[in-house]
This record gives C-alpha cells, structure tokens and sequence, in this order.
C-alpha cells in the first residue's frame, strides 16, 4: 500500500513542482539536494499503511486513507493560481503535501490505547453526556447483554476519535518520530506542519492571529506563508467529494447503521459532477432525499466558511 501511494503521490501535480524545484537547484548549484522530496516519501511511506488502520475504530465513516490524502493534494493543485504555485517554495509545498497526509492521523488508535481511553474520565464525561446513549449502555449492562454494551462504548469511542483527532495528529507525529523527518539542512518545520493540520478542525476566524498562523515567516532564508497554507489546505480538505472515497460496493459491505454515517455516504453518492478551479468551485448533485440536499447544502456553507 506504501509504494502505491507513494507513486499516486509522484504523479500530483504538487510533487512534480516540488521536484522542478529541486532540480533548478542543482542546475544552478551543482549540488543535489533531494532531501525535502526524499523525506515526503520517507514519511508517506509510514503514514499510508497508519491511516489504512483508521477503520478500526472508525467502521463506518467515509475513506480516510491515504487515497483521500491524493485528492486533497489534486484539490490544492486545483485551487491554487498558476502564477502564485510559481511563487511558492520547497518547504511550502512540502508543507501542504504533509498536512494532506497527518490531518486525519490522530484517527488511528491502537488496542492498547483504546482501553486506556475509555478508562479517562474525558472519555467517560462524554459517554454519559449523551443520555439517551448512556441510558442504552447501563441497561445493557443490567441485564448483561455485554455485546451491546460494547457496541455502545465503541460507537462513544468513534466519536472521541473524531472529536480529539486534530489534537491526537500532534501525539502520533511525536509517537512515530516523523517530525524528525519533517526538515531541511538540520532544521525541523514540523511545527508549521503541525498548525496547518490543526487549523482544519478550527474556525476561520482562528487564522487571523498571525501570530499563530504567520503570513511571514522563515525556515533558513525561505520565506513560509503559514496563513495561506491552512486557508488552501483546509478548503482543499473539505472538497474530497472524490467517488473513490465512499465507493458503493463498501457502502454495502460496511452496512452502516449510524444515520449520520448513513447520511454522509449518500450526500456522497448524490454527487454526479464537480469543478474546482481557482476561480469557480461547482457541485453538480442529485439528490433523492431532502436530507442529502440539506447535507450537500451545509457543505456549501462550510467551504464559503472556510475561507473567509
């Protein structure tokens, strides 16, 4: 799966600028410098078979595999200008190709860990938050039905997973030591890889502190604009609406019982055409339900939200 992904990801159009740019560097230099490129793969090469475990935990959500980290890359591609692609840097594309692919990352948790989650007093004080849910788990615990008791504790699990992954991106990064390979000539950007990630679970109006999201800052002598980064990221995330991340065959196979689920998946299916340009963004749909219309229309709102 690593080596799959990681030829999808040579094919982008973000990586193959990424490689001009290294290679007007050696033409200019006589030197070869490979290594922003080189630790992408290096990276993606540990990320992709991760974020294959993501349905563990998360049985019945939409793809979050490395497949949709390639359409979020394809997204960016497509959102930005020409003439502003020209102008950024190494390390800022390499920051949006890293950010496409530990977003999601903090969805993934291993066995181990997932019965140290649920003895928390975070995750317990969200169980019970949910009365009607808590109700359904202590009454089968009454009558010790322990399977449905566990498939309610689970379905609790899933949506702490949701709720906490931005946040738990950090952790994984850390865990696996990737931010070690997140640099270039000695120096770690992780940090900014790290914000760009985070900025897609907040609200806009979070990335006008340019304190946090800096519009100038440096990494050696080249220049990172961290604010636009997140704004493309994040709207290129939104805009997966890729038929290879809710194909029908796993619909039907997952069989998913969650309504919210249900209604993600065919908000999904509805979709029957789409552009995405620097200039236009346009869904075509079809919809047979009023609440896959309702969905799609939410979804409209939250991408004009997610850049202004």
């Amino acid at each position: 799966m690593s080596e799959d992904a990681i030829m999808r990801l040579q094919q982008t159009g973000l990586f193959k600028r990424l490689r001009e740019i290294e290679k007007k560097e050696v033409n200019e230099t006589c030197l070869e410098d490979n290594e922003i490129s080189q630790n992408i793969i290096s990276v993606v090469r540990k990320a992709a078979p991760l974020l294959d475990r993501v349905p563990e935990n998360m049985p019945e959500f939409t793809l979050h595999n490395a497949n949709h980290s390639i359409h979020v890359i394809e997204n960016m591609g497509r959102i930005i200008p020409p003439e502003t692609l020209k102008q950024l840097n190494a390390i800022e594309i390499s920051i949006l190709i890293y950010a496409a692919y530990l977003h999601d990352i903090g969805m993934i948790a291993s066995r181990g860990e997932h019965k140290e989650i649920v003895k928390t007093n975070e995750f317990k004080q969200l169980l019970t938050s949910n009365e009607e849910l808590y109700e359904k788990f202590e009454e089968a615990k009454n009558r010790g039905d322990y399977e449905e008791a566990l498939d309610i504790e689970n379905k609790a699990f899933t949506d702490f997973l949701r709720r906490n992954h931005v946040q738990r991106a950090h952790k994984i990064i850390k865990e696996y030591e990737l931010d070690s390979e997140i640099s270039w000539r000695g120096i770690s950007y992780s940090k900014w890889v790290k914000t760009v990630c985070e900025s897609h679970g907040l609200p806009v109006k979070d990335l006008y502190n340019t304190k946090l999201w800096p519009n100038d800052t440096f990494v050696l002598e080249q220049p990172v604009n961290v604010q636009y980064l997140a704004i493309i990221f994040r709207l290129a995330d939104i805009l997966d609406i890729d038929p290879e991340r809710t194909p029908k065959f796993l619909f039907y196979f997952i069989n998913p019982k969650d309504e919210v689920s249900i209604n993600e998946w065919k908000k999904h299916f509805s979709i029957t055409g789409f552009q995405i340009t620097p200039e236009k963004i346009k869904i075509v749909a079809d919809c047979k339900h009023p609440q896959h219309e309702r969905k799609l229309r939410l979804q409209k709102n939250k991408t004009s939200r997610a850049y202004y």
